[in-house]
C-alpha cells in the first residue's frame, strides 16, 4: 500500500496551488505556462484514475482488429499502419470496418484523458 497522500491527491492539491496562489499574479505568458502545466497535470489525474484500463482496451481492439492475440499495443500500431499505408484498410477492403471501429475507439479514450469536454459535447 502506498502512503497517504496518493499520487493522485498530490496532482490535485498542486494544480490547485498553481491555481489559487500563482495564476492570478503572474504575468500573461506566465500564465500561458501554468496553464500548460495545470492541464498536463489534469491529463496525468485522468491517466492514473483510468489505470490500466485504457491500454487494456486498446490492445484487445488491435488485438480483433488484427486477428492477432499475441500483438503488444506498440507491434500492433506498427502493423496496423502498414496496412493502412498499402490500403489494405481502405473503403471496400474486408478491415476497413474493424480498423474504422478500432481507431474510433481509440480517439474517444485519448479525447477522454486529454479533453474530456469535447466527448460531452
Amino acid at each position: 500500500m502506498r502512503p497517504l497522500p496518493s499520487t493522485a491527491d498530490l496532482l490535485q492539491s498542486t494544480s490547485h496551488m498553481l491555481k489559487e496562489h500563482f495564476l492570478s499574479t503572474a504575468s500573461a505568458s506566465d500564465r500561458i505556462l501554468l496553464r500548460m502545466a495545470m492541464n498536463a497535470i489534469s491529463i496525468a489525474e485522468r491517466q492514473l484514475r483510468s489505470g490500466e484500463t485504457h491500454d487494456s482496451q486498446q490492445a484487445e481492439s488491435m488485438r480483433q482488429t488484427l486477428s492477432n492475440p499475441l500483438l503488444s499495443i506498440n507491434d500492433g500500431n506498427q502493423e496496423l499502419a502498414r496496412l493502412i499505408r498499402e490500403g489494405k484498410a481502405d473503403h471496400g477492403e474486408a478491415l476497413h470496418q474493424a480498423v474504422k471501429d478500432h481507431l474510433k475507439l481509440v480517439t474517444r479514450i485519448r479525447l477522454s484523458e486529454s479533453n474530456p469536454k469535447v466527448l460531452d459535447s
